[in-house]
């Protein structure tokens, strides 16, 4: 009988330190386009704190403890997104799980923006993307698509934006055709759906840009002045004495 209660010990003591301990799990994840996704990745614990990133060539192994995650994998096009759960080994052998991520199989929500026209630099929005129940956020510039499964979610666009002398204001967001004046849309990823802001100029230039550029201009007159003030001047000056080594020649 004390040879089982043994047994018993011993397999309880395993899971517990299999549960406790860290475990090796190689996730590999496939992009919308059926490719090994390549780019970079983060996970994130509930409470929105990084746990591991880096790069990523289609799959990566990394060690985390057992608990819930979340996966973004950013490639050059997107940012696949995808909960992930961690769970002890079967058996002590094995001390790695496999999980598996397939965005073929996913939603996207495409994050637009359209502004005036503008002749300096590019425009673009930053837009907060957080998850539902946790303290997850992630911010990313128009235009851009995530991907995900049924995942409960907002975006939230801002209400001005800048870019070099320029600044824009939110006139309006539409949602898949449908106009509405809310900044945060709520998306679940049941359904592809496209979100557009559409932005207004504010100023061409900001009155601090503008000022500073009449300060610019003003001191370049002045400049200006002042150098062709002191040409003029050493031009007479000169004239005068040509005009006395004359004088002196004659007498």
């Amino acid at each position: 009988m004390s040879g089982k209660w043994f047994v018993y010990l011993a397999v309880l003591l395993v899971a517990i330190t299999a549960t406790a301990g860290a475990v090796n799990v190689n996730i590999s994840v496939t992009d919308p386009a059926g490719n090994p996704a390549k780019g970079t990745y983060k996970i994130f614990d509930q409470a929105g704190e990084t746990v591991k990133s880096g790069d990523i060539n289609g799959s990566v192994t990394v060690s985390l403890s057992v608990g819930d995650y979340y996966l973004f994998v950013i490639t050059k096009n997107e940012t696949v997104v995808s909960p992930i759960t961690v769970v002890s080994p079967i058996t002590v052998a094995n001390t790695t799980i496999d999980i598996s991520v397939d965005a073929t199989t996913m939603k996207f929500a495409k994050a637009l923006a359209e502004f005036p026209k503008t002749y300096i630099g590019t425009p673009t929005a930053l837009v907060s993307f957080k998850i539902s129940d946790t303290n997850i956020t992630y911010d990313f510039a128009t235009n851009w698509t995530i991907y995900a499964s049924n995942l409960q979610s907002t975006m939230t666009y801002p209400n001005e934006t800048r870019t070099g002398v320029y600044k824009f204001q939110l006139e309006k967001i539409v949602v898949d055709g449908t106009e509405t004046n809310e900044t945060t849309i709520s998306l679940d990823f049941s359904n592809d759906v496209t979100i557009k802001a559409i932005y207004k100029s504010a100023y061409v230039i900001e009155p601090m840009y503008l000022m500073l550029l009449i300060g610019v201009v003003a001191l370049g007159l002045i400049a200006i002045v002042i150098v062709s003030g002191k040409k003029a001047k050493s031009a007479i000056m000169e004239n005068e004495v040509s005009s006395m080594r004359f004088y002196k020649r004659r007498l």
